[in-house]
């Protein structure tokens, strides 16, 4: 069954997000009308309609999370409560209230009331091979 059909810009972003409109009983193949989502990007790279930070979006570091959650902006459209040193959010609460902007924060098409993350980058290295 079509759930999305997504389109994209040049540089990997969706732009487009068509949802088929499925009537009970219905094959999906005859399907002809729908709801379509238009997102463009602002010259930071930053979807419009968000008010954002100046540090990378966590959905930067993996193209994975960026599809599933189709967040492709540069930067976090959401208050961050604590960065690592790369600049990186780590903690940070999903709380509407507490954020600056009507698109809050998922991560796998789930919300969570508080997030941690951990990156490979902030993690202590191991021996190096031939050590």
């Amino acid at each position: 069954m079509v759930t999305h059909i997504k389109k994209y810009d040049q540089e990997g972003r969706v732009i487009q997000i068509f949802v088929p409109y499925i009537p009970p009983l219905v094959f999906p193949d005859t399907l002809i009308t729908g709801h379509t989502q238009d997102i463009t990007y602002d010259a930071k790279g930053n979807a419009e309609g968000s008010t954002y930070d100046n540090k990378i979006n966590y959905h930067q570091t993996n193209k994975v999370w960026m599809f599933i959650d189709d967040q492709y902006s540069v930067n976090n459209p959401f208050h961050i409560d604590e960065y690592d040193v790369h600049g990186l959010p780590v903690k940070f609460n999903f709380n509407l209230g507490s954020n600056s902007s009507a698109w809050h924060p998922i991560l796998f098409g789930l919300e969570y009331p508080d997030v941690v993350i951990e990156y490979g980058c902030d993690l202590p290295k191991g021996p190096t091979p031939g050590e």
